[in-house]
């Protein structure tokens, strides 16, 4: 008896247990409450799905509505999608000019995904580039181009280059720096060359202007100007001496058997520029002076010059005489400067030039 009720426990225990289990198994006595998950495209940053239904209760997957064809997450999930890649060039934002290289290590490089914002850094070993055209005023296209690992990218990128600016001019001369009147300046001596902005140079002697007047005698400034910057040479031009003018300064009396000195002359340089130079360093080629006239010569640089100079007698005039300094009437001398001229009555009314040496007591 007691055999029999442990039986009937038993069986009690395991048909609660089929009846739990069954519902689960395709049970008419069980309904999925389907819960449906959209298909989602995979892309590079996350994986997608294809459409599938998912029981709330039991979490079973199923490919259709009515849980007919049961599946697995993995057999539903599309994994992420490969990064699609283009090469990019970064140029550094800096002034370009015209004439200069691009430098590679004004080029950034990097792989930017064509699908999402993800960046990888590229070496600059692993990229060509043609850098060896100077750069050209407006718009300079180039290509770059990754090659390693079996990936092969390309791109082009450009650079704007600006016309070159003038910052000096560079003078060199190397001629001499003494020049006669109109002499014309040795300009096979002479060498500029132009500094632009971009450390370039260029040699623009025959383009520039020199301006020099041979013309003018002394210290000049020869003025070399290009793209409206000047710069100076400074050269010495003498005059080349024509004729020498000779006279005896104002107010000289002299006298016979006396020696001529450069202190009692002014003498005249006149250059073929027509300028003249009143000059000290002249040599008297014969100082002696004769009565009545002598001719007395200068030499200066291989020019000779001469003036005819009024010699008088030595005359003492006797002191106490009636002949006195006045205003030169009634016989008495008019003082002129060291020496003084009068009308002597005794000399029937000429005209006498005559210097005092002594004066003799009556």
């Amino acid at each position: 008896m007691r055999k029999r009720k442990i039986i009937s426990m038993l069986l009690s225990v395991l048909m609660i247990c089929s009846i739990a289990l069954f519902g689960c198994n395709g049970s008419t006595a069980h309904e999925h409450n389907m819960l449906k998950h959209e298909a989602q495209e995979a892309t590079c940053e996350q994986e997608g799905n294809i459409e599938y239904w998912e029981c709330e209760d039991c979490g079973k997957l199923f490919l259709d509505e009515n849980g007919e064809t049961e599946t697995a997450l993995e057999d539903v999930i599309v994994p992420k999608k490969a990064h699609e890649f283009s090469l990019k060039v970064t140029v550094a934002n800096k002034r370009y000019v015209e004439n200069t290289l691009l430098s590679k290590s004004d080029l950034t490089f990097k792989f930017e995904c064509d699908n999402c914002s993800t960046t990888q850094n590229v070496s600059s070993q692993d990229v060509t580039v043609d850098l060896s055209k100077p750069l050209v005023k407006g718009v300079n296209n180039f290509t770059a181009t990754y090659s390693k690992d079996n990936v092969n990218l390309s791109c082009t990128f450009s650079v704007t280059a600006v016309q070159k600016e003038l910052s000096d001019i560079q003078v060199t001369y190397t001629g001499k720096t003494e020049y006669l009147v109109n002499e014309d300046f040795d300009i096979d001596s002479l060498t500029v060359k132009a500094i632009y902005d971009n450390g370039t140079q260029e040699d623009v002697t025959e383009l520039a202007q020199v301006e020099y007047d041979k013309s003018k005698a002394g210290e000049q400034e020869v003025t070399i100007t290009y793209g409206g910057i000047s710069k100076t040479i400074t050269v010495t031009v003498t005059d080349i001496i024509q004729s020498l003018n000779v006279a005896v300064k104002e107010g000289r009396i002299l006298v016979d058997g006396q020696k001529i000195t450069a202190d009692d002359l002014v003498v005249t340089a006149i250059g073929i520029s027509n300028e003249e130079y009143e000059i000290t360093d002249f040599t008297i080629v014969n100082d002696d002076l004769s009565y009545p006239q002598t001719t007395v010569k200068v030499e200066y640089q291989g020019v000779e010059g001469s003036v005819v100079v009024d010699v008088y007698n030595n005359f003492k005039f006797p002191a106490g005489t009636n002949a006195k300094f006045g205003a030169g009437i009634n016989g008495m001398p008019k003082v002129e400067d060291n020496g003084f001229v009068g009308n002597l009555s005794q000399n029937s009314g000429a005209s006498l030039k005559f210097r005092i040496v002594s004066e003799e007591s009556a």
